[in-house]
């Protein structure tokens, strides 16, 4: 289990680091920012720009190879630095809220990087899991908030996607009450995993990430598969809490019974639902 947790991490991080490279060469964030605000030249902008994708793409390829302990900073680093960038650039709806929306993409490196190269212990195995939790959490409330607050780029999602997919035509004030049931769902599972481990709210979680990444491809079609890609983070992190939890409950099993050892069950098969409320929370 220990090896799958790895190989996803990886995978997450190597799949935003494709996003940020698509969404850096297609939309160059940081060129106007470098030029209004710094007074870089369009020709320096543009190859700032340039050694920043490239820099995030290689190094997300040679994390998925090899995740070394530098590579993972220097991808979190990058990672964060796109969120601060778009915070400062400013210009889009609810860009100041960049950075706890985006804290599920650059805890992932850190994440892989505690898990592989921390000791194998119940206090690291808590703080990977505490780590992803708190995560998610920001970012699932910080898109529940911007759901409460009519966020324009959500409403045009469900209409748009209403219409390509099914041929339904739906209204602005239908889409922006749905998005008020959408906000309250997200807070109440970024506050409900702070809580307690449920593997239910988990796995929706997992879901409707995927789903909501999938928004933009049905809204403007395959072309937008990167804004898919890049936001990994938000449908595999829970996924990874669960995995996680379940580490902690056959490490704490394996432990109360010294004499024993303890094979690990699977994530799901016979793992009872019992034993996964037997260790409700996050205990010491």
């Amino acid at each position: 289990m220990r090896t799958l947790l790895v190989k996803m991490l990886q995978l997450t991080v190597f799949m935003q680091s494709v996003g940020i490279f698509l969404y850096s060469r297609s939309s160059g964030p940081f060129i106007d920012y470098l030029v209004m605000e710094h007074g870089f030249t369009y020709e320096q902008a543009f190859s700032f720009e340039n050694i920043f994708a490239w820099s995030t793409l290689l190094v997300g390829a040679a994390v998925l190879l090899y995740p070394a302990t530098l590579l993972l900073l220097a991808s979190a680093c990058l990672t964060f630095l796109l969120a601060y960038i778009t915070v400062a650039q400013g210009g889009s709806a609810f860009s100041s809220w960049t950075l706890t929306a985006h804290a599920a993409r650059y805890t992932a490196p850190l994440v892989l990087l505690l898990f592989r190269h921390g000791p194998e212990s119940k206090p690291t195995l808590l703080t990977c899991q505490w780590l992803v939790v708190v995560a998610l959490s920001l970012t699932f409330a910080t898109h529940g908030l911007e759901a409460l607050a009519r966020h324009p780029d959500f409403t045009d999602y469900i209409i748009s996607s209403g219409a390509n997919l099914a041929g339904i035509k739906i209204s602005q004030s239908a889409a922006e009450t749905l998005l008020a049931g959408i906000g309250i769902m997200d807070i109440f599972c970024a506050l409900a995993i702070l809580s307690f481990t449920n593997p239910y709210i988990l796995c929706w979680m997992a879901c409707w990430g995927l789903i909501t990444g999938f928004a933009r491809v049905t809204e403007l079609g395959p072309a937008m598969y990167g804004e898919v890609i890049i936001r990994a983070a938000h449908f595999v992190l829970p996924l990874v809490a669960l995995l996680l939890f379940k580490l902690r409950h056959t490490a704490a099993a394996t432990a109360a019974k010294p004499g024993r050892q303890k094979p690990p069950s699977p994530v799901t098969g016979n793992l009872s639902q019992q034993n996964f409320y037997s260790c409700q929370g996050f205990p010491d």
